[in-house]
C-alpha cells in the first residue's frame, strides 16, 4: 500500500490516535508527502522512516484544454483568482488574529487593487 501525494499535519491534540497513525503510515510500503512540513513531521515526531518527498501531484498533470466561458468574466479586467486555502494555514497565523477575516480582505484588496 502507499500513501501518495499527501499533507499530513499533527495528530498530537487527540494522544489516542498517534499510535493509530504511526502505525498505519508504518505499514505503508512508501508515503510521499507534498511539504516539507509532513515530512518533517512524520519522520521526525513520528519516528516513521518510509517517508519520502514529491512534488504536488497537481503540478506534475499534462494539461488538458477546457472552455473557460462558463466562469470567466465577461468585461475585461486582469482575470480570476484561484484560491485553495489549507486548513494548515491556522496553525501559521499571528495569534489573535481572525482567520476567516484575514482570508475576506485579502481577497477585497485582490479584486480592488488588481482589478480581478
Amino acid at each position: 500500500m502507499f500513501f501518495w501525494g499527501a499533507s499530513v499535519g499533527s495528530v498530537e491534540e487527540v494522544s489516542a490516535f498517534v499510535p493509530v497513525i504511526r502505525k498505519h503510515l508504518g505499514d505503508m510500503s512508501l508515503t510521499a508527502v507534498r511539504e516539507s512540513v509532513s515530512d518533517n513531521y512524520l519522520n521526525e515526531a513520528l519516528g516513521l522512516n518510509n517517508i519520502i518527498r514529491m512534488a504536488d501531484p497537481a503540478f506534475t498533470l499534462i494539461p488538458e484544454p477546457f472552455s473557460i466561458i462558463a466562469f470567466w468574466p465577461v468585461e475585461k479586467g486582469n482575470g480570476v483568482i484561484g484560491l485553495n486555502i489549507s486548513p494548515l494555514i491556522k496553525h501559521y497565523r499571528h495569534s489573535g488574529t481572525d482567520l476567516r477575516t484575514e482570508i475576506v480582505e485579502f481577497i477585497r484588496v485582490t479584486v480592488k487593487n488588481y482589478d480581478m
